[in-house]
């Protein structure tokens, strides 16, 4: 397996909504739900954060 260089914690999570909300100036805001189980807490859970954001996926 590769690693890439990456160092932990590294946690795996389950994208439950993801919603595209386009701005004025001609950007997208992608802002994303992503469930990472229990461990995490319910906090981090079910807190939206913007696609970009470490916490969630990539910016496409």
């Amino acid at each position: 397996m590769h690693g890439f260089g990456l160092t932990g914690p590294i946690v795996v999570g389950q994208v439950k909504e993801f919603v595209e909300e386009p701005q004025s100036n001609g950007k997208t805001i992608r802002w994303c739900q992503v469930d990472v189980g229990p461990s995490y807490g319910e906090s981090a859970a079910s807190s939206a954060a913007p696609a970009t954001s470490s916490r969630a996926t990539r910016s496409w």
